[in-house]
């Protein structure tokens, strides 16, 4: 299962209205037609305002299907730009379906990363695209896109391949690990593979073994 970078996006801070006050982000991304160095924590030129939310080695790369747009486009009724969602990949051919947690690309000739973690959607998304209830129907859909982090650094642009090279899981999707978090309560089966996936990011299994800990989830 592979695909491509469709657009490749960096991001600049500056500020948002988000619950009457102002808000200092970096969500605002825009299309880059050259090629990037990609490092550890992420491309060259992309600002990360919010590292432990939105940064860091396990956040070094944001991904968001391209296959999403045409759904929000019709659900929030208005065209929508580049990056809409603060992706740093635009992806073409991978959904949270198919990814699964400890996949790894090769991203065109240099760079290798590996997928660790869903993203979270945020009352920041929804306040840059202006939707409260955004955040709610993102995680009702599952259509949240997904965090890399950076195995081997290189350049990278928009256009180039992202290669499957390994599947170091044990089969857990982006879209299972969706499911076990915020559609709890009914699928033990579904909780215990999320919970036995060693390569999903800590924070999540933490935030699943909580909620099976308050009874909020089958076990």
């Amino acid at each position: 299962m592979s695909g491509r970078i469709f657009s490749l996006n960096t991001g600049k801070a500056h500020t948002i209205l988000q619950n009457g006050r102002e808000r200092l982000t970096a969500i605002g991304k825009q299309p880059v037609l050259l090629p990037l160095q990609m490092g550890e924590l992420g491309l060259d030129g992309d600002v990360q305002v919010d590292k432990p939310d939105h940064g860091g080695v396990m956040k070094a790369v944001c991904c968001y299907p391209r296959e999403h747009y045409e759904y929000w486009e019709r659900r929030l009724g208005r065209r929508l730009p580049a990056a809409a969602f603060g992706e740093n990949f635009t992806t073409d051919g991978q959904m949270e379906e198919t990814v699964w947690i400890g996949d790894v690309f090769r991203v065109g000739e240099e760079a290798v990363v590996e997928v660790v973690q869903p993203r979270g959607p945020c009352a920041t998304l929804a306040a840059y695209l202006e939707e409260k209830q955004l955040t709610v129907w993102a995680l009702e859909t599952g259509f949240t896109g997904w965090y890399l982090r950076v195995l081997e650094p290189g350049r990278v642009a928009a256009g180039d391949g992202l290669t499957l090279v390994e599947r170091r899981g044990s089969g857990v999707s982006v879209m299972d690990v969706n499911r076990a978090i915020w559609r709890r309560g009914s699928d033990a089966e579904l909780t215990e593979r999320v919970l036995a996936e060693e390569l999903l990011a800590g924070d999540w299994q933490e935030q699943l073994r909580r909620y099976v800990a308050m009874g909020a989830v089958a076990r």
